[in-house]
């Protein structure tokens, strides 16, 4: 690879030179741990962009719409960033053959060694070899070798094979490496990142503002406490305190009825002109948390898995 030649920040060129240092030892993947909001996306794409002027393509793998679509929007929108064409495969786009392929996981990892497949057409497209795969947010891909991207790497590596080429380079991105479940995802990207810049230094460094922190507690009867209490008894606990799906819809039930939504509305309230963003339980607390805001006099949009992935990105 080229050195890079675009502006960075100096964690970025770190980053990336301790990505580089990995390959050239001779492991295939690095993972790189860089805080929301501190550019992880713009350091890959540097070394997408390096990867393309050497004569390889890039594959960028991600669970969500947004996640397959904002790579993309940055490859075109920054001057001096795109070394060729980018394109998109999911739902009907098809463009096997860009230099920058943006794929979600559950597209290329369907059915994946059929002849024909999706993922196949990528990696044997007629223009040059695909030399990198970047994984968005790879911390939701853990690695204990079940699942669908278990299985999508290793179709990666049986494709490759087959054609004689060698093995593509691995590239993670994550700001949070731990997963809440406490399952491993080292044994891909090995015992220690490649980079990490934390979320202090980014705050030191004047990067990202200090967060300011309001814990808040709608008030509960004796009847709803009791109720939140036997559901959680019910449903059960695991080791990292995590609750049963079962339990956290009944434990949401239970808020929605003491008024979760309107106390919520009426807190945002306090802070006029801000904008926020509100993560519910499930649909009917969307529902009900949209009643609520607009009924405090604020204007708001419901984002659910049925939203329209047009409507969702402009919404977004």
């Amino acid at each position: 690879m080229t050195a890079p030649s675009l502006s960075l920040r100096y964690y970025q060129e770190a980053a990336i030179n301790g990505v580089r240092s990995r390959y050239i030892a001779g492991e295939r993947a690095a993972l790189v741990v860089l805080p929301t909001g501190t550019g992880k996306t713009f350091t890959a794409l540097n070394m997408a962009r390096m990867t393309v002027e050497n004569g390889g393509r890039v594959m960028w793998i991600g669970h969500r719409s947004e996640l397959v679509e904002q790579p993309l929007d940055a490859w075109r929108s920054v001057p001096g960033l795109a070394a060729g064409e980018g394109g998109i495969v999911q739902g009907g786009r098809n463009d096997y053959a860009s230099a920058l392929v943006c794929a979600s996981t559950q597209t290329v990892g369907r059915n994946p060694l059929e002849p024909g497949s999706r993922l196949r057409q990528v990696l044997q497209s007629d223009a040059s070899p695909v030399r990198l795969v970047v994984v968005d947010e790879c911390h939701h891909y853990p690695d204990d070798g079940r699942g669908q991207f278990a299985e999508l790497i290793q179709a990666i590596d049986t494709i490759t094979d087959e054609a004689g080429l060698p093995r593509v380079r691995l590239l993670g991105l994550t700001a949070t490496p731990e997963r809440a479940d406490g399952r491993s995802i080292g044994g891909i990207w090995g015992d220690e990142p490649a980079s990490v810049y934390t979320y202090q230094q980014a705050v030191d460094d004047g990067f990202l503002v200090e967060p300011k922190i309001v814990l808040d507690r709608v008030p509960l009867d004796d009847e709803t406490e009791a109720a939140i209490a036997a559901a959680r008894d019910a449903g059960g606990c695991s080791a990292d305190g995590e609750y049963s799906d079962g339990a956290l819809r009944e434990i949401a039930k239970q808020l929605v009825s003491a008024g979760i939504s309107a106390h919520a509305a009426a807190r945002m309230a306090e802070w006029p002109g801000r904008k926020w963003l509100v993560f519910c339980s499930d649909v009917e607390q969307c529902k009900d948390q949209d009643s609520a805001l607009r009924d405090a006099g604020m204007t708001c949009a419901v984002i659910t898995g049925s939203t329209p992935k047009a409507q969702r990105r402009a919404l977004l």
